[in-house]
């Protein structure tokens, strides 16, 4: 058996991909000082807040940090299997009078 795409391995890669462009845009550059969260924000379509809470980080400890948070992040459902088959159809049910 051949060696498999690693799926949550390609998230995981995208999105240090996007961290790290928003903080190259947080940079300074030629122009002067580097972008506001919310003009970062816009030109990648991600939100302000989540901006700030790369930028703070990367300024405090380096973006090796951002990236070490980044390789924690991949987190297990809540629900399993079962859960879910419970948790659909009465999700699909029509809801109690009252």
């Amino acid at each position: 058996m051949g060696r498999g795409l690693d799926r949550t391995a390609i998230p995981h890669q995208q999105n240090l991909v996007e961290r790290a462009r928003a903080l190259l845009k947080c940079a300074a550059g030629p122009e002067g000082a580097g972008r506001t969260d919310e003009a970062i924000a816009d030109a990648l379509d991600v939100s302000a807040g989540s901006v700030g809470h790369w930028r703070h980080p990367a300024v405090a400890e380096g973006f090796e940090a951002v990236r070490e948070r980044q390789a924690k992040a991949p987190r297990s459902s809540r629900l399993d299997r079962a859960g879910e088959a419970q948790l659909l159809p009465l999700a699909q049910s029509t809801p109690p009078v009252g």
